[in-house]
Parts: structure tokens; C-alpha cells; sequence
């Protein structure tokens, strides 16, 4: 299996806004002695980060883009997408796109860009901050070191906590 992690480049601003929204004038800039921040507001035209609905409404601007794209949306998991024996996993903007072969990814890609602005990061090794591992045997291995190491930290272990053969009381509350 090939895989890619691809990046939807500023993804909340694809989406065009739903309803009509006004904001505030931002600060530092100068619009002249005409304009006030008093008696003035920007009426936005795409959805920008920072509003309450921006994940629902880029959410619902990737699902329509990805239908016109033939991929069907898992009934399992809302943010897995299918096209044939191409799976693509979405988290917010983050893409990740397996395939039998590089030329299924790529394809897959350059179909994106004909709806998106994205970057291709590349063959995988580390997605959301899990490491991925392909094997020869076509499986792959997922793993979270960091927060491993994180959680060992703060529990105090280190290469000097040996381990123990009986396990822990059972009924016991681990804090």
C-alpha cells in the first residue's frame, strides 16, 4: 500500500460564508479619516477561522467537493472517504491517502486540486503526531512515542523503573 499526507491549504476560507456576517474593522490598520471602527463593519465573503460555525460550514464544503469527486463518505465514520480501493481519512485539514499503488495516490491528488488548494507532504511517516510504519509485510504499524515518553514522564518512569511480575490489585483506582 502507497500512501500520502496532504494538506488542504487554509481550509476555512475555501468555504464561502452561509449567512450574512459582519465584523468589527481589525486594529492597525488605517482606512482613512472616512472610516470609522465606530460607524463601520467588514462584511465577510468567505468563511475565515475564528467563527463558531467555520469547522460545520468547511466541513460541509469538503463533503460536496469530495461527492463531485465520486468518493463516498464511510457509513462508519464520517471522516473516512472511499473511491474505489483509494481510503482517504480527513481531520480538519490534514488528508491521508492510501492506495495499492503512488500512482492511485497521485491521482487522487491531482483530483483534489481541481476542488482544493492543496500540498502534497510526501509519503507518510508521522500523521497527527502518530508515527506510521510501513512493513514488508503490506500492514502498517502505528505508534505514539511522544505522548508515550509524555505520559512515562509525568508518571515518573525512566530507564531506571524496573518492571514487575505481579500485576496490579485488581479493584484498585490507578490515580
Amino acid at each position: 500500500m502507497e500512501q500520502s499526507n496532504s494538506r488542504l491549504f487554509l481550509a476555512y476560507p475555501h468555504a464561502d460564508i452561509v449567512s450574512e456576517t459582519y465584523i468589527k474593522l481589525p486594529q492597525g490598520i488605517n482606512f482613512g479619516s472616512r472610516i470609522s471602527r465606530v460607524t463601520h463593519v467588514l462584511k465577510l465573503l468567505k468563511n475565515i477561522y475564528g467563527l463558531k460555525q467555520m469547522g460545520s460550514i468547511w466541513n460541509q464544503h469538503l463533503h460536496h467537493g469530495l461527492m463531485q469527486l465520486k468518493f463516498e463518505q464511510s457509513k462508519y465514520e464520517p471522516c473516512i472517504y472511499y473511491q474505489g480501493n483509494v481510503v482517504m481519512g480527513i481531520y480538519i485539514d490534514e488528508c491521508l491517502i492510501i492506495a495499492p499503488s503512488d500512482s492511485k495516490v497521485m491521482k487522487v491528488y491531482s483530483d483534489l486540486k481541481t476542488k482544493f488548494e492543496v500540498t502534497n507532504k510526501g509519503p507518510i511517516d508521522k500523521y497527527l503526531g502518530i508515527k506510521v510504519e510501513s512493513r514488508e509485510d503490506h500492514s502498517m504499524k502505528l505508534s505514539h512515542p511522544l505522548l508515550t515518553q509524555r505520559i512515562l514522564d509525568k508518571m515518573g518512569f525512566n530507564q531506571r523503573t524496573k518492571g514487575r511480575l505481579t500485576p496490579a490489585l485488581r479493584g484498585q483506582i490507578l490515580e
